[in-house]
């Protein structure tokens, strides 16, 4: 079976690009592995010894100049844009400096029902904004290993707050141009193009009329707050696709303090689109799938019941309903057939030897 990622934890430092992209996914409907996301992403990750003994195991070019890669793990914008064309999404970057620009445009994003992946913690982390509940924003954050904190809900301010969302980068203009020998130039200042950074210019070393005898200039990019607020945000390609970011509020109610449900959220919507993703079936009446489940409650549990009598029925019905919440959050409507109550049950079935028996 597909290893399909719910809400998880991320599964070692550096990894937060790619589960912000598999939590993307999910909020649109198209579960998709991290495994995969990390491989199409072009993701390197592991310690200078792991790399060492990638090269010895199959010596190439490429593994030996691996070697001398400093970046140890972490996954940069463009790997991040590669995933998500690559698991079927279209992507739009936010990329501002003014904080009222940078709020219109992520509200715009959000209006339209598109999550976007931020840029946080000085380009230390990425998480993911999936849309507003009221007046505050509902992020999916990979890093916390505790359940209440998978979800938060934060204010503007929060957002920003450098002790909570920290929505913001380093402005690469300025930063790149940072003299690691020197503490002479400020957060936010770039060296004077006139003097290169001295601060005299001419025979008789006058101080330099552009920069007025400092050697910095204050960062054209930034405007000399040293600071840039990035996103990347992701639609769906297909219009009809399904989206939690118009039922964001029953959604959070449903998984916030859950951490079964956060886990095992992406198999089970890959289950049911398993079962009931030909939507345009020929002669199949389409219907509410959490209706369907309602409806057909008891038969289901009696089914799986009688095949796993090594599991408590009522582990068998609160997992039943977890289903329910995953097709009522999407709002999911499905074609029903003949064959309809068998293939949710084998699935079902399937699951649940993977979960508890396997």
């Amino acid at each position: 079976m597909e290893d399909y990622n719910g809400f998880e934890e991320q599964d070692a430092f550096g990894t937060c690009g790619p589960y912000s992209v598999a939590h993307a996914s999910l909020l649109l409907g198209r579960p998709t592995p991290v495994k995969k996301i990390k491989k199409s992403a072009g993701y390197k990750e592991g310690s200078v010894r792991s790399r060492i003994v990638e090269f010895i195991g199959g010596p190439s070019m490429d593994a030996f100049k691996n070697i001398f890669n400093d970046e140890d793990g972490g996954t940069s914008p463009d790997q991040i844009k590669r995933a998500l064309s690559a698991a079927g999404f279209k992507f739009k970057v936010i990329q501002e400096f003014d904080i009222s620009s940078a709020k219109k445009k992520l509200d715009d994003e959000l209006l339209r029902g598109h999550p976007v992946i931020t840029n946080v913690d000085f380009d230390d982390h990425w998480n993911v904004v999936a849309g507003k509940i009221g007046n505050k924003y509902l992020v999916v954050d990979s890093w916390p290993d505790s359940a209440s904190e998978r979800f938060l809900l934060w204010t503007w301010k929060e957002l920003l707050d450098d002790d909570e969302g920290c929505w913001n980068s380093s402005c690469e203009r300025c930063n790149d141009d940072a003299d690691p020998d020197s503490d002479d130039r400020e957060y936010g200042e770039v060296w004077c193009n006139r003097c290169d950074g001295s601060g005299e210019v001419g025979t008789e070393f006058g101080a330099c009329p552009k920069c007025n005898g400092t050697g910095v200039l204050s960062c054209p990019r930034c405007n000399g707050n040293g600071e840039e607020y990035y996103g990347i945000s992701v639609t769906p390609k297909v219009s009809n696709s399904l989206t939690l970011t118009g039922n964001l509020k029953e959604f959070y109610n449903y998984v916030a303090d859950d951490k079964d449900l956060q886990t095992y959220w992406g198999e089970m919507l890959a289950d049911l689109l398993v079962v009931f993703a030909d939507r345009n079936a020929d002669g199949a009446v389409k219907v509410a799938v959490s209706d369907w489940i309602k409806q057909n409650r008891l038969s289901i549990v009696e089914s799986l019941s009688y095949w796993y009598q090594e599991l408590q029925r009522t582990q068998i019905e609160r997992d039943l309903d977890c289903y329910l919440k995953v097709a009522k959050a999407y709002n999911m409507l499905g074609p029903i057939t003949n064959e309809t109550i068998i293939d949710f049950v084998s699935c079902f079935a399937a699951s649940l030897y993977e979960w508890y028996l396997y």
